[in-house]
């Protein structure tokens, strides 16, 4: 999965849209985020400006495959079922 796909699946499913940034864009407070990083990619939780949990990884692909996983487990990041 690459990052298009990625906005799109999770906007079809529902996301909030302050719960996450990608690649620096709507970076506000405390949110998910999937950053580049030296040699690939970084997804961490951003709270208060301090980075928690951070992951690295070597693929733009396993980067977006591990984000997903962790909005999915989040149910407050997810709009209301209608």
């Amino acid at each position: 999965m690459k990052i298009p796909e990625l906005r799109k699946t999770l906007a079809e499913e529902g996301l909030r849209p302050y719960a996450v940034s990608i690649d620096g864009v709507d970076c506000d407070g405390e949110q998910y985020r999937m950053d580049r990083s030296g040699r690939g990619w970084c997804v961490f939780y951003s709270e208060r400006g301090q980075i928690i949990q951070p992951r690295e990884f070597l693929t733009e692909g396993e980067a977006c495959d591990f984000l997903l996983g962790l909005l999915r487990g989040d149910r407050a990041v997810w709009l209301p079922e209608r």
